[in-house]
């Protein structure tokens, strides 16, 4: 019995094993590091490896995750991304299908949408859910809160309110990194002075802090 669960545990390990180096290489993408088609390709045969010992939902959300990174390189490269963008709206919708409470799967799929040239609604509509399914996670209120600021001028009252909402929540967990936000896109400014108009102080700040930001970016 000991050696048959050695003999089955010894797979499990390497593909844990397998499962960290993807999850590095994601990262180092994350942060717009280049790789090589060989790495590429030897991440996705990983991934495809590490389903038989590891859950679906799991395993899907890793390569939907991987190919929109390969997408969101190759979109900042210029090159042609029109087979990529259907791969990963399809792993996207399959990690979906899996875990419908996924923040960011629903962001990956407004980023999908809005590459394939979809309508505004429809972009907005899975941000929406990303909102509603993750509305505290940081690393993605900003980049939500970034890629809103190009619908402002389309949302309805209700979304409105959510986007005010977000603004609020990202100056209550970390102030400086708004005003950066604002800083790289000046239109949410009169939307932030909205959000703050019932604190004084906390509009003094937001005002003092963002004109000496603009003045070193000058």
């Amino acid at each position: 019995m000991g050696l048959l669960l050695l003999t089955l545990s010894i797979p499990r390990f390497i593909s844990s094993l397998d499962l960290s180096y993807i999850n590095t290489v994601i990262s180092e993408m994350q942060q717009g590091k280049p790789f090589s088609p060989d790495v590429v390709s030897r991440v996705e045969k990983k991934i495809n490896d590490s389903s038989e010992w590891h859950s679906g939902m799991e395993n899907q959300f890793l390569k939907s995750i991987f190919l929109y990174e390969q997408l969101k390189i190759a979109a900042k490269n210029g090159a042609d991304i029109s087979v990529l963008v259907n791969d990963v709206d399809i792993a996207t919708k399959g990690s979906l299908f899996l875990n419908p409470i996924d923040p960011f799967s629903w962001y990956q799929l407004a980023f999908v949408r809005y590459a394939q040239g979809q309508s505004d609604n429809m972009v907005l509509a899975a941000l929406r859910y990303s909102i509603y399914t993750g509305r505290v996670e940081k690393v993605l209120l900003k980049s939500r809160l970034l890629f809103l600021s190009d619908y402002l001028e389309v949302m309805d009252d209700g979304f409105i309110a959510l986007t005010k909402s977000q603004l609020r929540l990202l100056w209550e967990m970390g102030r400086w990194d708004l005003i950066k936000l604002v800083v790289q896109k000046p239109k949410l400014e009169r939307w932030v002075l909205d959000v703050l108009y019932d604190s004084p102080d906390d509009k003094a700040f937001f005002k003092d802090r963002l004109e000496r930001a603009v003045k070193k970016q000058r």
